[in-house]
């Protein structure tokens, strides 16, 4: 039996892009010759619970996230009950690490890419190679928990290009995703990326991009491209060869970068050059105008890098996002207010979100050092839901004038409502957020009703769409 099942569990209401966990891992077990299916629940609806009762697999391999941790285990428990082996994948198992397999449902768990690892899991389990030998491998052995080495890939150009047919998506109406580079070279206090990737990234070619853009193209029937990586512009000459190429090769793209690009690289002619091939939003992680917010944070930039990339990016006729996060350590009500102001004022599309202090990075264990944890930093509680709350405070900053910073951030700046699967607790977010309003911002109640009624109306229509 060489037939493999691959799961995404569903986040919030709805999502513009397929998942590229299963299309990469697919992709490759495939080309190894293993049967794959994929159940994209975020993108498809597809049903994965019916999906681990409809045949017996080999394994069955679950996407795990900070934001669907839950989720997860419920499928992964369901694929339990139904006589199946399975393992846990992503960025929620690399950050918790052994604790993956705290749950009986769980029988192995892969730290850091799963491309080959995964492959190499199959061999195992089919008596082909020994458990000791897959790289990043969790699993039991005597009753304690074994981590095996991570392994990096070190030519992504020699991986295939992701598969999202193995999904059953044949046209992709929205956003294709397209992944250029993998981890990144900073190791910022709060982020995750960098606790998991240990300072390592590795690039593609823009060669090996472009021709996979091109594929897509045909493939998928669109022309709109999100740019995935955690540092797309990391390597500015790199990122200038990509751009003149897409434009060499006369390919007419839309393309989005809403990951988060750092605020020192590039000039305006370099700007400009990402507006010729086809750019539509940069996203600039712009954080706090704190230099000692910044630099506590290691974030290796100033205030001044981040006011000047905004206004460079928005004189090159791009369309401007700007990430900010409230509650920072070292922050206060009117530093994070001033720089809600300057988003606002500069950026097309501010994005505030309140500071979450994730498994496994320094911020965490500042957070459980010098304040108290308030919320787990799990499911719907990561996700930027209309009703998140504060997820720690201080002295100088408590964790309620945190919530009133944000939930002022988040109304003023426009950003859209992410909510919950439509289901039972929409109520309670509902409820929450409407509390949150009339407490720290009154007057922009109303304009919160209406975008929360009509996200639920669109992730209503979306759902029905997807099922006809």
């Amino acid at each position: 039996m060489k037939k493999v099942l691959l799961v995404a569990p569903r986040v919030f209401d709805y999502s513009k892009c397929p998942s590229l966990a299963i299309a990469y891992l697919g992709a490759y077990l495939k080309r190894q010759g293993y049967e794959v299916r994929g159940v994209d629940e975020q993108y498809t609806g597809e049903d994965p619970f019916q999906a681990v009762r409809d045949a017996e697999y080999l394994l069955v391999g679950i996407s795990c996230e900070c934001a669907n941790e839950t989720r997860a285990l419920e499928i992964a428990k369901a694929a339990k009950s139904a006589g199946q082996t399975t393992v846990l994948g992503g960025l929620h198992p690399s950050l918790v690490r052994e604790k993956t397999l705290d749950d009986a449902c769980v029988d192995y768990g892969i730290l850091g890419e799963g491309d080959i690892a995964l492959y190499k899991l199959c061999l195992a389990l089919e008596g082909k190679l020994a458990f000791e030998e897959v790289p990043g491998l969790m699993y039991r052995d005597d009753g304690r928990v074994v981590c095996n080495e991570m392994e990096f890939i070190k030519d992504l150009d020699s991986m295939p290009f992701p598969d999202f047919t193995l999904s059953g998506i044949e046209k992709i109406d929205e956003f294709v995703p397209v992944l250029t580079s993998r981890g990144c070279q900073y190791r910022c206090a709060y982020c995750s990326t960098g606790s998991i990737w240990e300072g390592h990234w590795h690039v593609r070619s823009p060669e090996n991009v472009v021709e996979e853009i091109e594929q897509a193209k045909k493939k998928y029937g669109t022309n709109r491209f999100h740019f995935c990586d955690e540092n797309l512009t990391g390597n500015t000459d790199r990122a200038v060869q990509l751009c003149e190429l897409l434009i060499e090769r006369n390919l007419n793209i839309k393309w989005w970068a809403d990951e988060g690009v750092r605020a020192d690289r590039g000039d305006l002619e370099f700007f400009r050059l990402l507006k010729r091939s086809g750019c539509q939003l940069l996203t600039v992680a712009v954080e706090s105008l704190s230099d000692e917010v910044l630099a506590r944070m290691r974030k290796g930039e100033s205030s001044l890098d981040v006011t000047r990339a905004v206004k460079l990016a928005k004189e090159a006729g791009l369309r401007v996002g700007a990430y900010l996060m409230i509650g920072l350590p070292g922050s206060d009500y009117k530093t994070d207010l001033r720089t809600v102001r300057f988003a606002c004022r500069h950026a097309d599309w501010p994005v505030p979100w309140l500071t979450i202090p994730h498994h496994g990075t320094k911020l965490l264990e500042w957070v459980k050092r010098e304040s108290k944890l308030l919320v787990e930093p799990k499911d719907q509680a990561v996700v930027n839901c209309v009703d998140q709350r504060a997820f720690f405070g201080t002295e100088a900053y408590p964790a309620r004038q945190v919530q009133k910073a944000w939930t002022i951030a988040r109304l003023t700046s426009g950003y859209p409502c992410h909510l919950m699967p439509l289901g039972a607790r929409l109520p309670v977010q509902i409820w929450r957020a409407l509390v949150n309003s009339l407490r720290y911002a009154p007057l922009h109640t109303p304009i919160l009703m209406f975008r929360v009624f009509r996200q639920i109306f669109r992730s209503a229509l979306d759902r029905l769409r997807r099922k006809g």
